[in-house]
């Protein structure tokens, strides 16, 4: 539907290197495209392979920081992925490497070839270009067309500061969004097993923490995450005459300020408002202010279809632990 909000899975995400600190301050995002490849080496009886890529972020001292995998192109030497990866940037040092693997359905998957880029490289400029593959002795890698092995990638990298600062000039809040799209999000999360809940954020696009608010909850992984596993999300301009109908079945909740956050489960019943005052960084030591990632973290985690729900504690109950368990 046109507000409904889904995650997009970008991606196997493997699991960080757990001796790294879960605190780490990260500069930036880079965010790569995995067009396609030629020249690729025949691994198969059949004359052709079954090629993916692993694409790794790597640390100075060659240690994962984090991994993704590509899917896996069937019966060719012409790969075309189209993969999409987003990747959080600790430093200058780190590198980006990709390695090559042939899937093999009953055995182990043959190694083809690989290719590393430099982070300080990526983060001087966007780059969009056809890179050549080696194998582990450092010689080209000759497909059986006779060319050599490369793969066309486009990389972006943005700061953390330019991210947030472009996010608050995108609007958020489609105009024609109405009832008929949380009804749609209400029938997704019930078509799910087990059922998911459905988060409704209203606002509308002058509010500069609404925008903040949506950051949040789609750039900050662990967020993310949650709110892709758990919940159906829907945007709703609560200044558009056609959600008023809407607004008034769920008690009026906009009278509690601009963003707030509404809670149904899979069959439509009302769980919870939200004032998203208290998901707010404190304002005397964060001068910019805006949600806390952690908080916003905790409150989805507490209001999952299995979280506490109704203990004693509400969701600041929540351990922060939890926060980093979906870390990476």
């Amino acid at each position: 539907g046109r507000g409904l909000r889904r995650g997009v899975q970008m991606g196997t995400l493997f699991q960080r290197n757990p001796g790294l600190a879960k605190n780490e301050a990260e500069i930036g995002y880079v965010d790569i495209t995995l067009h396609d490849a030629r020249g690729i080496p025949k691994m198969d009886s059949s004359g052709l392979a079954d090629p993916y890529i692993i694409v790794s972020v790597l640390n100075k001292d060659q240690s994962v920081y984090r991994q993704k995998k590509s899917k896996v192109i069937k019966q060719t030497l012409m790969p075309k992925w189209e993969d999409l990866f987003s990747f959080p940037i600790r430093d200058a040092a780190q590198s980006i490497t990709f390695v090559m693997y042939d899937h093999d359905q009953f055995g182990r998957d043959d190694y083809m070839a690989q290719m590393t880029l430099k982070m300080e490289e990526c983060m001087r400029e966007d780059r969009s270009d056809s890179f050549k593959m080696i194998n582990q002795d450092g010689d080209d890698v000759i497909g059986e067309d006779g060319s050599p092995c490369q793969v066309r990638l486009t990389i972006k990298y943005t700061p953390n500061a330019d991210k947030l600062s472009l996010a608050l000039t995108k609007s958020i809040y489609d105009p024609r969004a109405s009832e008929d799209d949380l009804k749609l999000a209400i029938r997704a999360a019930a078509g799910t097993h087990p059922k998911k809940r459905v988060l409704l954020q209203l606002g509308s696009d002058w509010c500069v923490a609404c925008k903040k608010l949506f950051h949040v909850l789609s750039d900050n992984r662990n967020c993310r995450q949650l709110l892709d596993n758990f919940y159906e999300m829907v945007l709703l301009d609560a200044e558009m005459e056609q959600n008023f109908p809407v607004l008034k079945k769920l008690g009026d909740p906009q009278h509690l300020g601009f963003p707030v956050l509404v809670v149904l489960d899979a069959y439509g019943r009302y769980i919870t408002t939200q004032n998203t005052s208290e998901l707010e960084k404190d304002p005397s030591w964060v001068p910019e202010g805006g949600p806390d990632p952690k908080k916003v973290f905790k409150f989805l985690t507490y209001w999952r279809e299995d979280g506490p729900n109704n203990d004693d504690h509400g969701f600041l109950g929540v351990p922060d632990e939890a926060y980093g368990e979906l870390d990476g």
